[in-house]
């Protein structure tokens, strides 16, 4: 295990680097039961043996090839229903970091996923400890598809694939940990307005008539806003509805 840090205001002051763990996630829950983590605290992986996902999916990652980290923050005074907000700063800091990369038509897929065009590039999992009326610490986890090139599936791509060139993971995680770093100082100058605004002016499928899946049924809606629950609101024959966290699937 290796300590460095980057040269950011917040976002990495503290570095962890391992070469395998079961999941950046899991360590960064030992760090903070152990109180060991300060707030902006980095802990990446070349390899996870059981990476995690959004309520219990997994996520496979081949060893040594992509970007594996999550990143630890005490957020002042955030209240459980604005936790959302923390999502907007990690989805566009990703997409901050792509589209300087030159990747075109970079979108954030409600509620944790970065895709370009139809193909997802990134996962991310964000765990809150509450304390009190507020949340304490977030865990965001972050796993990013950088210079893998086979995927079981052909609806996922990397940086790597798209622009056909194997990258640096060490120089490539500090320049996406520095736009982090940048979007959450947007979010403590409380900028909170215009984060929402970006958030959903990239929002995938947004204002597009779509096939959704609400368990059995199939059933045509638009994205129209995300509350700041994190709820998705879309209008469908029925009106506008809310749905929460994968309630429903994107179809077509």
């Amino acid at each position: 295990m290796n300590n460095h840090h980057f040269k950011t205001r917040l976002i990495g002051n503290q570095f962890i680097k391992l070469v395998s763990c079961t999941s950046t996630n899991d360590v960064a829950a030992q760090f903070i039961s152990s109180g060991n983590a300060s707030n902006g605290t980095v802990i990446s992986t070349k390899e996870q043996t059981n990476g995690r996902g959004q309520r219990g999916n997994t996520w496979i990652s081949v060893a040594n090839q992509n970007l594996l980290f999550s990143i630890i923050i005490h957020p002042e005074q955030l209240l459980p229903q604005d936790q959302f907000r923390i999502n907007w700063v990690i989805s566009l800091a990703i997409q901050d970091y792509l589209i300087v990369k030159g990747l075109s038509k970079v979108f954030i897929k409600w509620p944790n996923d970065i895709y370009v065009k139809d193909k997802k590039i990134c996962g991310i999992l964000i765990e809150n400890l509450i304390k009190g009326k507020l949340i304490n610490t977030c865990v965001i986890g972050v796993g990013l598809n950088l210079n893998q090139i086979l995927f079981e599936l052909d609806t996922i791509t990397s940086v790597s694939k798209e622009l056909d060139q194997t990258l640096d993971l060490e120089a490539e995680l500090e320049k996406l940990i520095m736009c982090v770093d940048e979007r959450y100082e947007q979010y403590r100058s409380g900028n909170l307005v215009k984060l929402k605004q970006e958030y959903l002016a990239n929002l995938m499928w947004k204002d597009e008539n779509r096939v959704f899946q609400k368990g059995e049924i199939f059933f045509d809606g638009t994205i129209v806003n995300v509350d700041d629950y994190g709820r998705l609101i879309m209008k469908t024959k029925n009106g506008t509805e809310m749905f929460h966290f994968k309630e429903v699937k994107y179809i077509i």
